[in-house]
């Protein structure tokens, strides 16, 4: 049989075969095969790479604990930041330990045993959502960690929350489909890097496949009626009226132009309440992004160019849409939004209606969906699809031509 080499406090085999020196090269060499195998390095006793099926690498120390008691622990999988000489350092600072009586991997089991999900979710905003993620994204996942999470969920025990107790919480919240299966997926990343961050074992997420709730998209759009009511509103709002023997204005000229802007191009709000000016080319049309919720993104202005040549600039600041705080731009408009909204007589309109609306004047007037989709900003053409049922309908306009070409003969007209 195999030959033991002790050292130590560990306990390792070792075959007549010769073992390799672990590198780099050879790590990224090694074939896939039909189940899991490991190469053990012959610099380091007990330190080793793992190869799974799937291809992936990750490196592991095999030890005894001082009891006995024998362990393999994950040291990480192969990576650009996680090399085999780094692997190799980790280690050989494990071993250190070792040797001193201590057992690393049982110090990961006991945190692992005592991370809360509040604790997780500090984690996934410091390490994922803040480094990858979009502001306009992370404002949302903190909201939904601050104001859902945390206060039904935040003092479970990621490794032991159950599948039930998801449920029940995405149960909760079906008053509003929408925001619940958003959170839920948000949720359900969180568990994905905790796994990747071995603080749970493997295919033990939560909230993986939890039916989401059936949502009704608020396709909800101004009619023609709707849109002059909304521009005589603006038109009032623009008109000085005298306060304390001053001539002021009713509403900021910046918040009458942001909805004029957003009506006249279908831009998101996001995309123009962080727009500045040296983005905008005047003699071509366009505002340029070189970041959007799609990458860069080209606005064609169109009528909004007018309401740009208009609108003052402000010295020392850079954004179109300027707000109260000095070199910033204007932040949650909404409230000005339901203002202006009731006195148009538009009660319950969101602000996002206007981006719907302008997408649905570009389908009723016969616009391909591509073109609509290229005009929106949308990645995915199914997107667009909602505003479809607006166009030309070529069964309706059939019956019509039909109707007059018959009408004229039977019905004598």
């Amino acid at each position: 049989g195999g030959i033991f080499l002790c050292y130590g406090t560990y306990l390792v085999p070792r075959t007549e075969t010769p073992m390799p020196t672990l590198t780099k090269t050879l790590v990224e060499r090694l074939e896939t095969k039909a189940s899991d195998y490991v190469v053990w390095d012959n610099k380091l006793t007990g330190f080793g790479v793992k190869v799974t099926p799937k291809g992936k690498r990750v490196y592991l120390l095999k030890y005894r604990t001082k009891d006995g008691t024998q362990r393999k622990p994950a040291i990480g999988e192969h990576s650009e930041a996680l090399t085999c000489e780094r692997a190799r350092d980790v280690a050989k600072d494990w071993l250190a330990i070792i040797h001193q009586g201590g057992d690393p991997s049982g110090v990961r089991q006991e945190l692992r045993q005592s991370l809360t999900v509040a604790e997780l979710c500090d984690r996934y905003m410091r390490e994922h959502a803040k480094v990858y993620k979009k502001p306009s994204s992370v404002e949302l996942d903190e909201y939904y960690i601050e104001r859902f999470i945390k206060p039904r969920l935040g003092t479970a025990k990621v490794v032991s929350l159950a599948r039930q107790d998801v449920i029940k919480f995405h149960q909760s919240m079906q008053g509003t489909p929408a925001q619940a299966n958003r959170l839920i997926s948000s949720f359900s990343k969180m568990f994905a890097l905790a796994e990747d961050w071995e603080l749970k074992p493997r295919n033990t997420n939560p909230c993986a496949k939890i039916p989401r709730f059936k949502e009704t998209p608020k396709d909800r759009f101004l009619s023609d009626d709707e849109m002059e009511k909304l521009g005589k509103a603006l038109g009032e709002l623009e008109k000085k009226v005298l306060v304390k023997g001053k001539e002021v204005q009713q509403e900021s000229p910046y918040i009458i132009a942001l909805l004029r802007i957003l009506i006249l191009t279908g831009a998101r709000l996001g995309e123009i309440l962080g727009a500045r000016w040296e983005w905008v080319d005047m003699q071509r049309g366009v505002l340029t992004l070189p970041d959007s919720k799609t990458g860069r993104r080209v606005i064609k202005l169109g009528g909004a160019l007018a309401v740009l040549e208009n609108l003052p600039r402000v010295e020392g600041n850079p954004y179109i849409i300027v707000g109260d705080v000095e070199g910033k731009p204007l932040v949650k408009p909404e409230r000005q939004w339901r203002r202006i909204r009731d006195k148009a007589g538009l009660q319950g309109v969101r602000l996002h209606d206007l981006r719907h609306t302008y997408a649905s004047v570009l389908a009723m007037q016969g616009e391909s969906m591509t073109v609509v989709a290229k005009l929106l900003g949308h990645r995915q053409l199914r997107t667009t699809e909602r505003y479809a049922h607006l166009g030309n309908n070529p069964l309706e306009s059939a019956v019509q031509r039909a109707g007059t070409m018959i009408g004229a003969k039977v019905l004598g007209r």
